[in-house]
Protein backbone atom coordinates (compact mmCIF):
# COMPACT_ATOMS: atom_id res chain seq x y z
CA UNK A 1 0.00 0.00 0.00
CA UNK A 2 2.78 2.46 0.42
CA UNK A 3 3.25 2.72 -3.31
CA UNK A 4 0.08 2.92 -3.89
CA UNK A 5 -1.07 5.71 -1.55
CA UNK A 6 2.59 7.76 -3.04
CA UNK A 7 1.78 6.46 -6.95
CA UNK A 8 -1.93 8.17 -5.86
CA UNK A 9 -0.50 11.25 -4.67
CA UNK A 10 1.94 12.00 -7.59
CA UNK A 11 -1.03 11.55 -9.76
CA UNK A 12 -2.75 14.10 -8.06
CA UNK A 13 -0.07 16.62 -7.78
CA UNK A 14 0.91 16.16 -11.55
CA UNK A 15 -2.75 16.83 -12.16
CA UNK A 16 -2.59 19.43 -10.35
CA UNK A 17 0.22 21.21 -12.00
CA UNK A 18 -0.95 20.27 -15.87
CA UNK A 19 -4.69 21.85 -14.76
CA UNK A 20 -2.60 25.10 -13.67
CA UNK A 21 -0.35 25.38 -16.55
CA UNK A 22 -2.86 24.34 -19.35
CA UNK A 23 -6.50 25.76 -17.45
CA UNK A 24 -8.04 24.21 -20.70
CA UNK A 25 -7.75 20.47 -19.35
CA UNK A 26 -10.35 21.85 -16.70
CA UNK A 27 -13.72 19.15 -17.49
CA UNK A 28 -16.44 21.41 -19.24
CA UNK A 29 -14.12 24.19 -20.70
CA UNK A 30 -13.90 23.61 -24.06
CA UNK A 31 -17.32 22.93 -24.35
CA UNK A 32 -18.40 26.42 -23.28
CA UNK A 33 -19.25 29.00 -25.83
CA UNK A 34 -17.16 32.02 -26.32
CA UNK A 35 -19.23 33.67 -24.09
CA UNK A 36 -19.57 31.36 -21.03
CA UNK A 37 -15.93 31.47 -21.50
CA UNK A 38 -15.59 35.28 -20.61
CA UNK A 39 -17.73 35.54 -17.61
CA UNK A 40 -15.36 32.25 -16.05
CA UNK A 41 -12.06 32.52 -14.21
CA UNK A 42 -10.28 30.30 -15.63
CA UNK A 43 -7.38 31.24 -14.31
CA UNK A 44 -8.85 31.33 -10.92
CA UNK A 45 -10.42 28.05 -10.76
CA UNK A 46 -7.08 26.74 -12.30
CA UNK A 47 -5.14 28.04 -9.73
CA UNK A 48 -8.06 26.90 -6.70
CA UNK A 49 -8.02 23.24 -8.83
CA UNK A 50 -4.14 22.95 -8.51
CA UNK A 51 -4.35 23.74 -4.84
CA UNK A 52 -7.20 20.80 -4.36
CA UNK A 53 -5.39 18.47 -5.57
CA UNK A 54 -2.29 18.98 -4.09
CA UNK A 55 -3.87 19.42 -0.43
CA UNK A 56 -6.13 16.01 -1.24
CA UNK A 57 -3.14 14.36 -1.96
CA UNK A 58 -0.55 15.71 0.93
CA UNK A 59 -3.68 14.84 3.19
CA UNK A 60 -3.66 11.06 2.01
CA UNK A 61 0.23 11.06 2.81
CA UNK A 62 -0.08 12.43 5.73
CA UNK A 63 -3.27 10.64 7.08
CA UNK A 64 -1.28 7.36 5.36
CA UNK A 65 1.54 7.33 7.50
CA UNK A 66 0.01 9.36 10.67
CA UNK A 67 -2.55 5.98 10.80
CA UNK A 68 0.50 3.46 10.09
CA UNK A 69 2.19 5.03 13.04
CA UNK A 70 -0.71 5.40 15.45
CA UNK A 71 -0.97 1.72 14.94
CA UNK A 72 -4.59 1.66 13.20
CA UNK A 73 -5.51 -1.40 11.27
CA UNK A 74 -4.32 -1.56 7.90
CA UNK A 75 -7.89 -2.08 6.50
CA UNK A 76 -9.08 1.17 8.14
CA UNK A 77 -6.13 2.95 6.93
CA UNK A 78 -6.24 1.90 3.39
CA UNK A 79 -10.03 2.62 3.30
CA UNK A 80 -9.27 6.32 5.15
CA UNK A 81 -6.52 7.19 2.15
CA UNK A 82 -7.74 5.47 -0.86
CA UNK A 83 -11.36 6.08 -0.62
CA UNK A 84 -12.60 8.46 2.14
CA UNK A 85 -10.48 11.35 1.25
CA UNK A 86 -10.40 11.60 -2.54
CA UNK A 87 -13.50 11.46 -2.51
CA UNK A 88 -14.61 13.63 0.35
CA UNK A 89 -11.91 16.32 -1.38
CA UNK A 90 -13.27 16.10 -4.89
CA UNK A 91 -17.20 16.52 -3.38
CA UNK A 92 -15.45 19.53 -1.86
CA UNK A 93 -13.71 20.81 -4.88
CA UNK A 94 -16.79 20.21 -6.70
CA UNK A 95 -18.92 22.61 -4.26
CA UNK A 96 -16.20 25.43 -3.78
CA UNK A 97 -15.23 26.11 -7.76
CA UNK A 98 -18.47 27.19 -9.06
CA UNK A 99 -17.67 30.59 -7.45
CA UNK A 100 -15.49 31.28 -10.83
CA UNK A 101 -18.40 30.99 -12.95
CA UNK A 102 -20.23 33.67 -13.35
CA UNK A 103 -22.10 32.36 -15.97
CA UNK A 104 -25.06 32.00 -14.18
CA UNK A 105 -27.52 35.43 -13.87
Amino acid sequence: MNSFILIFSAFFILLGLLVWRFPKLMAGYNTMTAEQKKKTDSKGAANFLCKALCIIALTGIVLFYGLTFAGVGKKTTDILTGTVIPIVGILITLIKIQRFDHTKA
